[in-house]
Parts: C-alpha cells; structure tokens; sequence
C-alpha cells in the first residue's frame, strides 16, 4: 500500500467520523412499502428491541428488496437511531461486502432500511452441516471426525473473512457489542465458478463508535451464550424487565461496563467455535456449563464433551482459537493476531 493510500484513506476517515458526531443518518433513498404476503407482513426475525420485516423501495429509485427494520418496544427508538448512526458511519467511512449495506434512516418512524441478504443465519448453516455429518458418521474417518462440522476449508474461509470483518471495524472504530452465529447470515452470490457463500456481519443495535466526542445511548442488549465473562457478569447483576426475548435482553440506564473490542474477539471466537461444532458451546450445559462461561473456558468445555476430536489441542480450530477466551479481557489475543493465524491456516490447509 502506497503512502499516498494510506494518507487519503486515513483522511477520508476522519472526514466520515467527524460526520459521524454532527450529522442525522442518511434518509432512505426513496419511498419504502412493507411487503405484504397472504394478508401478512414478510418477517425476516426480531430481536430485543425491533423487528424486521421485507420491504421495496419505490419502482422510480430502482424497485429494490429491502430489509425494514422497526422498534418493537418503548425505548427501541434511541437504540435503533444509533444503529442508523454506526451503519451511516460505516458506509460513508469503508464499506465491505461482509457488512449489512445500509441504505437510510427514517426518524419519522425511526425504521432502518437495509440491504436485503436472502439465505440463512451462519446458525442454522452449521446446524445443518451437524445433521448431514452425522447421518454420514458411519463412515467417516478419524481424520474427518476432527474437522469442523462442514468441513475444514469452509470452516476457515469463513472464519478468514469474519476475523478481517472484525479488524476493519477496530481499524474504522466500532465496536458491535452482540457477535453471536446469529448475527452472521450467509450471502449466495452467483459466480462463474458457482455459488460463492460469504458471511455477512448484522445487528448492531448493542454497538457504538469509539472515537473522541461520541456519546452513545446507555442502552444495551446481550446474548449471553455468546458474551465475555466481564460483560456476562455484569448482565447477570443487572435488573432484567420485560418484555424480553429468551437470549437477548435489553437494559436501559445501564452505566456498567460497554463491549470492546475483547468482547467483540470473545463474542467472534465463541461464533467460530459454535459453527465448528454445529450447536451453541453451552447448549443444555445447565448450571455448569454457566460457570465454565463465567471462567471464559470454552474449549476445555467442549473438549469434555461428544466434540472432543474438533477441538483436540493440535487441531487447527484450537491453535487458531487458543488465547481468544479467558476470563481477564487484557490477556486475549487481538483480533489482527487471530485474523493472522487464520489466514496461515487457510494458505496451507
């Protein structure tokens, strides 16, 4: 990279954030209709705070599919304008193909129009690659018993792409404040190659710019499946009222600590280990398994269970992983260290 790049990027980004801080976010690039099926709204999933439904933007601005995306409970109207704020940001100062294409923000309703990513949660695609594993488990080697559940190359690519997400957002100055499988959908693109899947980062409704001058709403919401021991701990000290979602709950007038970008590589490296094994680290743990949390132990913990091969020590997930989790936030690695080791794996796996 030239010096001459790096002085117009770096110059173009402080442009974007100082933006960022005096600007309303985009408002949407046209007139924007709910899609209506059977008498129904198209729901594309909910959360803490909104829900998300299909939408298309007006035939004189192109007619396209989009994502609409509407505060459900009191309070949701903040959070969701400083999701606009951090979208907004993010397009004006580097957008990626791996990041949700933000397309404006209507404070009138305060809705969130975004790109539209028809497929499936990386989820779901892992859960799905752990069912077609064990209908073949009969006659799979040793060898392939201790890949990820869809298998090592894919693990990796996807795990590349997700790591240098997460390093171009730091280098920009977000922090996504929610990284779980859930919050990852996998994008088809037709290619002459074939169908190339790409994962592409969503809801940034627990997020927040850091930089000098923003002050972020004290609102938040936690997967706590996925959540770094010093936020998870606390989370579970907060008061909790509802209404709420199972995993994600919301908490307003919180001063406790914010997510950062340990979080975030917690909350990235609990994903990459959720895809490999096709099921939540904890899922059905109980009681136990919390503590394990708590502690940040997530590979010793799927290490005791029917996983065990993925995860054995020498494997590439757990020297790639290793040094992710723990409980004290200063002795993770960073996520450029982790983005370095997946692409080694990836060059010569």
């Amino acid at each position: 990279m030239s010096p001459g790049f790096v002085a117009r990027t770096t110059a173009d980004l402080v442009s974007a954030r100082r933006r960022a801080l005096v600007e309303t976010p985009a408002y949407p690039a046209g007139r924007c209709s709910e899609d209506v099926e059977r008498g129904a709204r198209v729901n594309l999933g909910s959360g803490a705070w909104s829900a998300v439904v299909r939408g298309t933007l007006a035939a004189d601005v192109g007619g396209k599919t989009v994502a609409i995306k509407k505060p459900c409970y009191p309070g949701a109207d903040k959070v969701l304008r400083q999701e606009a704020e951090i979208l907004s940001y993010i397009t004006a100062a580097a957008p990626r193909e791996s990041i949700v294409k933000f397309f404006g923000f209507n404070p009138a309703t305060s809705t969130i129009v975004m790109e539209y990513i028809p497929g499936t949660t990386l989820a779901d695609y892992a859960r799905g690659s752990r069912r077609k594993r064990a209908e073949q488990r009969s006659s799979l080697t040793t060898a392939a018993k201790s890949q990820p559940v869809m298998g090592l190359p894919e693990w990796l690519k996807f795990s590349t792409q997700l790591a240098e997400t997460f390093v171009h957002l730091k280098r920009i100055g977000v922090v996504h404040g929610d990284v779980t499988w859930h919050n990852v959908l996998i994008k088809e693109r037709r290619a002459e190659s074939g169908i190339q899947l790409t994962p592409v980062l969503i809801d940034f409704s627990s997020g927040h710019l850091d930089f000098e001058g923003y002050r972020p709403a004290p609102v938040s919401a936690t997967t706590t499946a996925f959540c770094s021991p010093e936020l998870l701990e606390a989370h579970i000290r907060r008061p909790i009222t509802p209404p709420l979602s199972p995993t994600d709950r919301p908490a307003q007038g919180d001063h406790g600590p914010r997510p950062t970008y340990a979080s975030d590589l917690y909350g990235l490296a609990m994903t990459l280990l959720s895809a490999a094994i096709g099921t939540e680290v904890y899922e059905n743990a109980g009681r136990h398994g919390g503590i394990y949390a708590r502690q940040g132990q997530p590979l010793e913990w799927v290490r005791s269970g029917d996983a065990f091969l993925i995860v054995g020590v020498r494997t590439a997930l757990s020297e790639s992983l290793t040094g992710c989790f723990g409980r004290v936030a200063e002795k993770r690695v960073t996520v450029e260290e982790l983005r370095d080791r997946l692409v080694h794996r990836e060059g010569s796996a």
